[in-house]
């Protein structure tokens, strides 16, 4: 499900019992759109900040142990 599918899906859920006016409306869409985004980008740029610290913890002990030969 990709995120905008994810907005609509949870807009409705949430307030399809409730009478709100459109500009209301398009504010929440906006705020559950905007949190959903926020979310994804920090799920994913955790990942790679993981990969990242990883390689470069795996390329200090291979420096050292080049170091270490010499």
């Amino acid at each position: 499900m990709d995120l905008m599918q994810d907005t609509f899906l949870n807009f409705f859920r949430k307030y399809s019992d409730t009478d709100i006016d459109q500009e209301q409306a398009i504010r929440l869409l906006y705020t559950i759109a905007r949190n959903r985004s926020i979310n994804y980008s920090r799920k994913f740029s955790t990942v790679k900040e993981s990969g990242n610290s990883e390689m470069q913890e795996f390329q200090e002990q291979k420096l050292l142990s080049l170091e270490r030969q010499n």
